[in-house]
């Protein structure tokens, strides 16, 4: 299978129980002596530069160094619990070895604004959808001793922005990128027509076109690449791409002579591209078909760091974040806040020297152009496209952008055009932005400061070659809408809607469904984040019935008939019945200490790892706070720590279920244990529901543990219904009960599911 051969070959495992078996590896393509270079084009380890997308792995002596790219693409994920530890290049993969053996938590507050729409990628530093698993920085290596057997971290001081381009200094370092970059094109044009270039209407795809027309190649003899569609802005910036291409004499989008084949279905696609950017990146856009030879692509990638984009402080970050997170879901915007000032003070910390005018700038240079130019590129990687973003380079980055004189964050941007091809500010820039006028002067000023002095270049025309064969051929072309199809699929079935909403407010799933169906451009990009969510958790609580080779098993799982729905692997249902069954299964206990405003509750330990946790805003008043579990378990055993001392309010309830009119009805719960502190409060069959739940209260001393276990099951034939007040009140509401219950007797005497674990138990009684 192509996609696993590809998954198994460009990301790595390295734990502690491991490290014999590690040699040198070049994961990625980087620079070595101006040349782009891949694994197998190797000699030497070393003398690599920041260049390129990577991770290096480098055994010497008694120690092994992995290092990475200047901005991190792939990510360096690192696992440590009780003396063990594990790295990896890819997040799922690292999930997916970890899941046998040692335990993972989930990090609800990275869940929380994982789940936020509109957002492309993760904004934030370090942490992950796992407690126990960090992204380190890209400015950091990973030592580890071979014999110690123990794992530690190396900050690499960048010194960005540190260099005046007002200065001598500056000019000359950007000349050394410039013409850096110049004899790198020219060096794979002597070797290869294989070379794309992107070219839009917008500044970043232009400020790397002096450095193609000075290299004076063929461009003729290259593809360079403007999209051509109506989504989006493409109409304009195709429009404009074409005038610059009919000025300097060359053609746009012609065909490269590369053999391609194509991928053999639609999981191999997607499965390459999630266990590249699952819980990162919420834009799957693998390239559909893969050239036998590399193809090199010239990008702008990353421009927006040159022309200090995004503007805005901190505070403003914040801001616009946690209003998205309260529109999107209230109870979202404590956990949005917490990990958004956390992720902050750590590149705050990292970075001392950052200025509040320009944090938003600095913050998405730690963090988006990692996980989305980033992980786009690696993801391009592994359809042998090996694109390089003159934009994204270390040289580049030691330059500030602007001067006290001149606060333009563009000044750096101008600078390039003005001194090195500043005919191309005569064209207009899409979307109506312009050339600051005043900029453009201030520029010249610098330029004057050490003139540029142009080097002359041999023209380069096409390489002749022969074309290559291709090693393999797949008449079936996958398109977009065979993926997007696939994954809306996956979305909208009744299992995923299932597990999605055990987990997240029912608001979620609704927004998300609205979004895939009114989405033309990236349709599926909403419930991308939702997949990371679900699927990290599934794989948290991994089982024999979880047990997927791929991402892509686990998403036909959702399609499969045979799929068994799991929550904490007690309940294996048929499909036919998952939407009653979680309704009808699912037991819920409200927990709260009231006394003062400062009174809380915090769970310190809680036996089912799929059960929704929330803190929301209702349970907080001025008497105090509280939380909410709902789990489908069957029994919990949760220990919660009081705040204050007070008095502690449970209450066990059922699911909050409305019709359509928004009218809620009742749905049952049978609690047949409730033990405090191994008194037991419960202990025989009790019927319940939401709006009549069963209630117990007791006083609580600040600091105090309690350990709280509960035991439930649907209403069933020992379940006391004629005692019941509303049943006893309403014959037409006892018929409807006496119909559920049938049916629960049904279900469960079915050969076509099972309960087990502690279910079973309870139903023997």
């Amino acid at each position: 299978m192509l996609a696993k051969k590809i998954i198994d070959h460009e990301f790595f495992i390295i734990d502690s129980d491991n490290l014999d078996d590690i040699e040198n590896r070049l994961y990625g393509f980087a620079l070595q002596n101006s040349q782009v270079v891949q694994d197998n084009d190797i000699t030497e380890y070393s003398n690599f530069e920041d260049i390129g997308v990577f991770v290096l792995i480098e055994k010497k002596d008694d120690e092994i160094i992995i290092s990475q790219d200047v901005i991190g693409s792939y990510g360096v994920y690192v696992y440590q619990k009780d003396g063990y530890f594990a790295v990896s290049n890819s997040f799922i993969k690292l999930v997916e070895y970890l899941k046998f053996n040692h335990e993972m938590t989930l990090n609800m507050d990275y869940a929380y604004i994982s789940l936020l729409p509109k957002t492309l990628s993760s904004l934030i530093y370090e942490k992950t959808l796992v407690n126990e698993i960090i992204c380190i920085s890209r400015n950091t290596k990973v030592h580890i001793d071979l014999t110690s057997r123990e794992l530690s971290f190396e900050e690499i001081k960048l010194n960005e922005s540190s260099i005046d381009i007002d200065s001598e200094e500056g000019l000359k370092t950007l000349d050394k990128w410039f013409f850096k970059w110049v004899e790198i094109i020219r060096g794979l044009k002597q070797k290869t027509n294989n070379i794309s270039l992107d070219l839009s209407g917008g500044f970043d795809t232009r400020m790397i076109m002096p450095l193609v027309l000075t290299a004076n190649i063929d461009m003729n003899s290259i593809r360079v690449h403007s999209i051509d569609n109506d989504q989006h802005n493409h109409d304009e910036d195709f429009r404009i791409a074409s005038i610059i291409a009919d000025e300097y004499g060359f053609k746009l989008n012609t065909d490269l002579d590369v053999n391609y084949y194509n991928y053999p279905d639609v999981q191999s696609v997607i499965d390459i591209s999630c266990y590249v950017k699952l819980g990162f990146n919420n834009q799957l856009n693998f390239k559909l078909i893969r050239p036998q030879d590399p193809i090199y692509m010239i990008t702008g990638m990353g421009g927006g760091i040159s022309r200090g984009w995004p503007k805005g402080n901190a505070f403003s970050h914040i801001t616009n974040i946690v209003n998205r997170s309260r529109r999107f879901e209230p109870s979202f915007v404590e956990s949005t806040e917490r990990i958004i000032t956390e992720s902050l003070e750590e590149v705050k910390r990292r970075n001392p020297d950052i200025k509040e005018d320009t944090f938003q700038w600095s913050y998405y240079k730690e963090t988006r152009l990692r996980n989305h130019f980033g992980k786009l590129t690696v993801e391009n990687y592994m359809s042998n496209n090996l694109a390089l973003s003159p934009l994204i380079d270390p040289d580049l980055f030691k330059l500030k952008i602007n001067t006290a004189e001149c606060k333009d964050n563009s000044l750096l941007m101008t600078l390039i055009f003005v001194r090195y091809w500043p005919q191309l500010m005569e064209f207009e820039v899409e979307g109506g932005r312009e050339f600051n006028p005043e900029t453009i002067e201030y520029a010249k000023k610098i330029n004057e400061i050490y003139p540029y002095t142009p080097k002359e270049y041999s023209y380069l025309s096409k390489v002749e070659s022969e074309k290559s064969t291709p090693v393999m051929k797949n008449n079936k072309k996958i398109s977009w809408h065979d993926i997007n199809k696939y994954l809306k699929d996956v979305f909208k079935s009744k299992l995923f809607k299932y597990e999605l909403k055990k987990y997240t407010p029912e608001k979620v799933y609704d927004l998300i469904f609205q979004s895939i169906e009114s989405k033309s451009y990236f349709q599926v990009q909403d419930a991308i984040s939702a997949f990371a969510l679900v699927k990290v958790i599934n794989t948290i609580n991994f089982n024999e019935n979880n047990n997927h080779e791929l991402v892509s098993d686990w998403f036909d799982s959702f399609l499969d008939d045979t799929y068994q729905v799991t929550s904490q692997n007690h309940l294996n249902v048929n499909p036919e019945f998952p939407l009653l069954v979680s309704k009808f299964m699912t037991g819920r206990i409200d927990i709260k200490n009231n006394n003062s405003p400062d009174n809380a509750v915090e769970v310190i330990e809680n036996s089912d790892k799929s059960s929704k946790l929330d803190f929301p805003l209702w349970l907080k008043d001025d008497e105090g706070a509280g939380c909410l579990i709902e789990s489908t378990a069957g029994y919990l055993d949760v220990k919660v720590k009081c705040i204050g001392d007070g008095e502690l309010s449970i209450k066990l309830r059922g699911v909050n279920a409305s019709d359509k009119n928004n009218k809620r009805y009742p749905v049952y719960i049978d609690y047949t244990k409730l033990s405090i502190n191994g008194e037991d409060i419960i202990k025989e069959n009790t019927l319940v529901w939401h709006d009549e739940p069963f209630s117990y209260e007791m006083p609580v001393a600040d600091g105090e543990i309690l350990t709280i276990h509960l035991e439930w099951m649907p209403i069933n034939k020992n379940s006391d219904i004629e005692h019941h007040n509303l049943v006893a009140e309403n014959k037409s509401l006892k018929k409807e009960l006496e119909k559920v219950k049938k049916m629960n007797e049904e279900m469960l005497n079915s050969t076509s599911w099972k309960v087990t674990g502690p279910l079973r138990k309870i139903k023997k009684r």
